[in-house]
């Protein structure tokens, strides 16, 4: 794998990172009593992949 390349699965370090993010902020929403449903979160999760196809 080169490095400079990201993952050699389709998804980029900066994808992978940010849905890990994602669903961190997520847990800690809930966690504070914020309702984020399923729904929310996959339709988060499809933008992130969206910018990720743009940029990569």
């Amino acid at each position: 794998m080169d490095a400079a390349r990201g993952q050699q699965s389709g998804k980029g370090y900066a994808f992978t990172s940010a849905s890990t993010h994602l669903a961190v902020a997520v847990v800690g929403l809930r966690r504070r009593g914020v309702k984020v449903s399923g729904d929310d979160q996959a339709e988060a999760r499809a933008a992130l992949k969206v910018v990720a196809e743009r940029l990569g």
